[in-house]
């Protein structure tokens, strides 16, 4: 009997959370860190008079200076470290769900160098949101010292940006892992020949209404949707067949049992299906494949 194919990919993506998790308690130790850095001198400048306003953003800037590109590049590293691993769990599972169609799969590498690019693309998300954090605290404190706040109302404000920025740095982990773990599946499933392929759609408080209404569905493998479609986005991919053709694949009872599992979770919680384009794409409506029905 030939094994869920979806079991495989959640099984795959409770191990990417896995990862990510991991990958997400070095990004918030340097942010805590780049924090309390900021606390002590700024604290230390406004209580002894050695603050002005006009050295603030200065300031600011060497004091994130850890988290900025350079030789000891904390953010650099966890980015290579995170794709990396999102792209070899990729392939991983690229490999498990060819095994029952193809008889001698082909294994796929990705190159270094795309690995790089990759990784400093994700490197450059992180640091824009430092940045943002950095022109936040600025403002927060130039306003603190010339209206006369206290040093616990500053550090209070200051603390719930840092919590700001700890967010989106987790998004940005979160969904630029599942990119690059999509794009190496994606990788394989092309070098191994198949022409057509379904998607995936989490059933669960990630699910969006335009995720939901592809759900099950099959695409020529040129005209599926780049993953991840939105932020947080934990939808996958799934090969159907080789033959362009095909009206039916080892996987058609899985796929069609998923598709009514997801239809039937967006119905109970009132989510209206959307066949697209999503807001955040710049899109025609998704071209899938249809024989009259949804098989």
């Amino acid at each position: 009997m030939t094994q869920d194919p979806f079991d495989l990919v959640d099984q795959s993506d409770e191990e990417l959370k896995l990862e990510e998790a991991a990958i997400l308690v070095v990004v918030f130790d340097a942010i805590e860190k780049a924090f309390n850095r900021l606390q002590r001198r700024i604290v230390a400048a406004i209580r002894t008079g050695r603050f002005r306003v006009v050295e603030a953003g200065n300031q600011l800037y060497q004091l994130f200076a850890p988290l900025a590109p350079g030789d000891s590049d904390v953010l650099l590293r966890a980015a290579q470290s995170l794709v990396a691993k999102s792209t070899k769990k990729g392939l991983d599972l690229a490999a498990a769900l060819v095994r029952p169609v193809v008889q001698t799969p082909i294994a796929v590498t990705i190159p270094k160098s795309s690995l790089e690019l990759e990784a400093k693309r994700v490197r450059e998300y992180l640091f824009r949101h430092t940045q943002s954090f950095a022109i936040k605290a600025e403002e927060i404190i130039t306003e603190g010292v010339e209206k006369g706040h206290s040093v616990e109302k500053m550090t209070e404000e200051l603390r719930r940006g840092t919590n700001v920025l700890k967010s989106r740095a987790e998004m940005v982990i979160r969904t630029e892992s599942c990119r690059a773990h999509f794009q190496a599946k994606m990788a394989s499933l092309k070098a191994n020949g198949f022409r057509l392929v379904m998607y995936y759609a989490t059933p669960d408080e990630r699910t969006c209404p335009y995720c939901a209404a592809q759900s099950g569905r099959i695409f020529k493998i040129e005209a599926f949707p780049a993953l991840p479609r939105h932020p947080h986005c934990r939808c996958d991919v799934v090969p159907y067949s080789k033959d362009p053709y095909a009206t039916s694949s080892p996987y058609d009872a899985a796929r069609k049992a998923h598709r009514k599992e997801v239809l039937s979770y967006a119905k109970a919680r009132g989510i209206r299906l959307n066949e697209g384009p999503a807001a955040f794409e710049l899109s025609d409506p998704l071209p899938f494949r249809k024989d009259g029905k949804d098989r």
